[in-house]
């Protein structure tokens, strides 16, 4: 052979040992399924990028105590959610969340006169892209702030300021001004912390109150305490009360304003009524409304008084009936009726039906049925929320076991419809709570059911 063709034949070897050992070391072709042409595709084609946020804007307003952030952008194709942070000028992270709207917002404390961002990042899937930022300043939107006294001697009234401040602006920098209520408007106020005014003679009631402007714009108004001139009669009005005759911790005792209240110069609005129930509890003020209720907790007898104020600061005092509260301490009662006929009959205890008494109390709120039954040598709890039936050990087991049915009772009566009652010896047991939370002992019945 010449040594040409010998050189040939070892290269043949050592390329088919060279195969021979790619095919023993690598994973045969049994060992898996075999990547398919698209799984290969998938691997090889590049990586798909979402597009950067677009038109992010940030704005800042304070509708109530607290700033409300709110950002919007234009939705991106291929985003599944955004990631929005919301940071302070410092960097810290004020807020932080992910949604899958083109649009966010969330109220913060923010700090007036600083800069915030809002930082909103992509995601398709978890695979983020290019994130965008806004940037706004949080803006001064809170008014001022003050307090004032005022002191009345005849026609001549005069207003001392006690407090003035801002989150921004100075006391200085704060304009003040007053309406004494006489239709000029607001006038200001410009120096000092007194004002005077005097009143013309004539039965009126003024309501004066004083305009605070901080540097930035921001308005508000502070009333006054009424100026009542020639007022020299207290207020009247007609009361009603009911009922006279209560349970403690129960019945609601009502107060009727029957028509409009009077005075010389206050008018019905303005005038203040307060009710004493005179039961230890504090007077409640009648702000709105032509009646207003009450629930004594305790048994007794109580005089109950409605007091009127005009803003002269005349008072009257309107005594009502006398109310005679009783405190319930009857149990109240529950029994369950049997079937007439065919009382072996499952269908006959299907519903369970009824009486509920209170009779002397409250009235009855809920009866409580409680139901067991023994098929065989089993027992059985029945668990009313579920209306489904459990397995127990023993007859205590499946009382422990059971959950209980509330039912109301209409008319001193009351059902229950049981699911899946089958032959044994059933058990229910029954008892009543009435409005105040007196719980009567349960009664216990027992009957065996020997047919459908």
């Amino acid at each position: 052979m010449h040594a040409t063709s010998a050189t040939r034949l070892a290269r043949a070897a050592v390329v088919a040992s060279a195969c021979a050992a790619l095919t023993l070391t690598g994973a045969p072709a049994q060992a898996g399924p075999v990547a398919s042409n698209d799984d290969v595709s998938s691997r090889l084609a590049p990586t798909r990028k979402i597009g950067p946020v677009n038109n992010l804007s940030l704005a800042i307003t304070k509708p109530a105590a607290s700033y409300r952030a709110a950002a919007d952008w234009d939705a991106l194709t291929g985003a599944t959610s955004y990631k929005v942070t919301l940071t302070s000028a410092t960097g810290t992270v004020i807020a932080t969340t992910r949604t899958s709207e083109d649009s966010w917002a969330g109220s913060y404390a923010l700090q007036v006169g600083t800069n915030v961002k809002v930082t909103v990042t992509p995601f398709d899937g978890k695979r983020p892209g290019r994130a965008a930022s806004a940037i706004a300043a949080v803006p001064d939107l809170t008014a001022p702030t003050g307090s004032f006294s005022l002191q009345q001697t005849d026609y001549s009234v005069t207003v001392e300021q006690t407090a003035l401040q801002d989150d921004l602006s100075a006391g200085g920098d704060i304009t003040r001004s007053i309406d004494w209520d006489e239709g000029a408007g607001f006038e200001p106020w410009t120096s000092g912390t007194t004002a005077t005014h005097t009143y013309p003679a004539g039965s009126k009631a003024y309501h004066p109150s004083v305009r605070l402007v901080d540097e930035a714009g921001n308005a508000a108004v502070v009333p006054l305490t009424a100026v009542a001139i020639d007022d020299f009669l207290a207020p009247t009005g007609g009361f009603t009360l009911t009922p006279t005759r209560a349970w403690a911790g129960y019945t609601w005792v009502s107060v009727v304003q029957e028509g409009t209240l009077s005075d010389d110069v206050s008018a019905p609005g303005d005038i203040a009524r307060t009710v004493d129930w005179k039961d230890g509890t504090a007077a409640t003020a009648w702000t709105k409304g032509q009646s207003l209720r009450h629930r004594f907790a305790a048994a007794g007898t109580f005089v109950p008084q409605v007091t009127l104020r005009d803003e002269a600061g005349h008072e009257t005092v309107v005594t009502l009936p006398a109310v005679t509260v009783s405190r319930d301490t009857v149990d109240p009662r529950a029994v369950l009726t049997k079937p007439r006929v065919r009382k072996s009959s499952i269908r006959s205890w299907t519903p369970l039906r009824g009486k509920a008494s209170d009779a002397k109390g409250t009235g009855v709120r809920t009866v409580r049925v409680r139901v067991v039954e023994r098929r065989g040598d089993t027992w059985f709890a029945y668990r009313a929320p579920g209306k489904r039936w459990v397995k127990a050990a023993s007859k205590g087991a499946a009382l422990k076991k059971s959950r209980v049915a509330y039912v109301r009772p209409v008319a001193n009566t009351w059902k229950y419809k049981v699911r899946g009652l089958r032959k044994g010896v059933l058990v229910v047991k029954v008892s009543a709570r009435d409005n105040v939370g007196n719980v009567s002992t349960a009664n216990t019945y027992r009957q065996r059911l020997t047919r459908r």
